[in-house]
């Protein structure tokens, strides 16, 4: 679970911004919560604002610290970054990014700061947090005087995990491994509860598990749902449930050759190596997941060799089917939306931008409700930006889990919770939004008439 998130100069996030997960002392919603050694961590969060107020980018500060972690800062685009609108003229190319998470029944702070212009880490840092006075850095790492990396550390590694411990150390601070974090590099090198290094893993895998959606986002997980019978069944029901006029999911057998020619030609031979390669390190039958062109198809291994199925949908005839493209768009972001049910239900943190977009306010609350329903989620997190106003009522959420966005007159983004103005829980909360008073709206200028003239 996610505790907090801190980040600064990313975008237009110009200053240190901190958003928070830990529970008030409200007593309402009681589900919204859940308890993690003590501590209770809210279950949900939803971000509103204007447009161009930041949303977004706290989504994609988040997604790109993600990426950072688990594919390596060497394949992760650093240009334009950091905060370009600086009054004076001078950019700050440093970005800051740290992680406050449970995981595997502990709590960890975890975080880095990456120069942009020279794409490489200048400052890393894993913490343990065993209570509110006892915390161990597991290490720090930080540039001397000189320019070189040093790593320090407050735990008191013993006998062969210190020599490990020493050998890696060593090898973080050659000149190759400027853009390696040091975390990724002991995970890595780790196997599952392996001395120290078994902590590095747990962090680490927290990242390979957040899961984050943008608009544009097609989740590919959906052949694999169908191409398991009862998954298949599953995932009909939730379509047939939230009123899309699908019956159910079919999978169709397609010819492998007739298959590549929905690949637009200048990658179809990369994507044929990536398949093949994939599917070959499996022993177990297995199956990869291709979105092209709108369409779903799922490549398995058989007896007979490599198949292929695309997915489409049954609308009462199934002479018919119908494929993604041929679905509205509200149907088309349930897709990418609802396969996110069976992953949160492995304590999954998902974060979604524009939850609502192309949803009916009444799907989006009952998508929520779904989340808070499922007692296999209890230790899940849903955090999402949204305009859906609707959501801005006490009687669906809890007021320490609505934030806002608000960009000022610096063009820089702020984040701050409704908490702050200590929000009786009977209020009209989207009428004092709406009306200004926790301000994260727009602000429309005049308009001049552009025909000059008068009648």
């Amino acid at each position: 679970m996610l505790l907090r998130f801190i980040c600064e100069n990313f975008k237009s996030f110009r200053d240190e911004t901190e958003f928070s997960m830990a529970a008030s002392k409200i007593t309402r919603h009681a589900g919204h919560v859940a308890l993690c050694n003590g501590k209770r961590i809210l279950r949900g969060a939803f971000i509103f604002g204007a447009n161009a107020g930041g949303k977004s980018n706290f989504v994609k500060a988040i997604d790109f610290a993600r990426r950072v972690v688990v594919d390596g800062l060497e394949r992760t685009n650093c240009d334009r970054m950091n905060f370009l609108l600086s009054p004076s003229g001078k950019e700050n190319k440093v970005g800051r990014f740290q992680f406050d998470i449970f995981t595997n029944g502990r709590f960890y702070s975890y975080g880095f700061a990456i120069d942009y212009s020279a794409v490489e880490i200048v400052g890393e840092w894993l913490v343990s947090m065993e209570t509110p006075s006892n915390e161990t850095y597991l290490f720090s790492r930080m540039k001397d005087e000189t320019g070189n990396t040093v790593i320090e550390t407050d735990y008191n590694y013993q006998g062969e995990e210190k020599k490990r411990f020493d050998v890696y150390k060593e090898d973080i601070k050659k000149s190759g491994m400027r853009r390696t974090l040091f975390l990724s590099d002991v995970a890595k090198r780790s196997s599952n509860a392996e001395d120290f290094s078994s902590r590095f893993l747990d962090v680490f895998l927290w990242f390979q598990r957040l899961l984050v959606l943008f608009p544009e986002t097609r989740f590919n997980g959906i052949p694999s749902f169908v191409h398991d019978d009862s998954s298949r069944l599953q995932y009909s029901e939730w379509l047939n449930h939230f009123d899309t006029g699908i019956d159910s999911l079919l999978a169709q057998d397609v010819s492998i050759d007739k298959c590549w020619e929905y690949i637009p030609s200048d990658i179809r031979e990369n994507v044929k190596t990536d398949i093949f390669r994939m599917l070959s390190l499996n022993q177990e039958p297995s199956a990869i997941a291709l979105n092209c062109r709108g369409s779903y198809y799922c490549f398995y291994t058989t007896s007979e060799g490599i198949k292929v199925k695309k997915i489409v949908a049954v609308h009462g005839r199934n002479d018919i089917p119908f494929e993604r493209e041929d679905e509205s768009d509200g149907t088309q972001r349930l897709f990418d939306l609802l396969p996110f049910i069976p992953l949160l239900r492995k304590n999954g943190v998902a974060i979604i931008d524009e939850l609502d977009r192309s949803l009916h306010t009444k799907a989006t609350l009952e998508f929520i409700r779904l989340f808070y329903g499922d007692e296999a989620n209890s230790n899940s997190q849903l955090i999402a930006t949204t305009h859906d106003g609707e959501l801005l009522d006490l009687d669906h959420v809890r007021q320490d889990e609505i934030w806002f966005v608000e960009r000022n007159n610096e063009k820089c983004s702020s984040l701050y919770s409704l908490s702050k103005f200590k929000t009786r829980f009977d209020k009209d909360i989207k009428k004092d939004y709406l009306l200004g008073r926790y301000g994260a709206l727009p602000i429309f200028g005049e308009i001049q008439d552009a025909g000059g003239g008068e009648e």
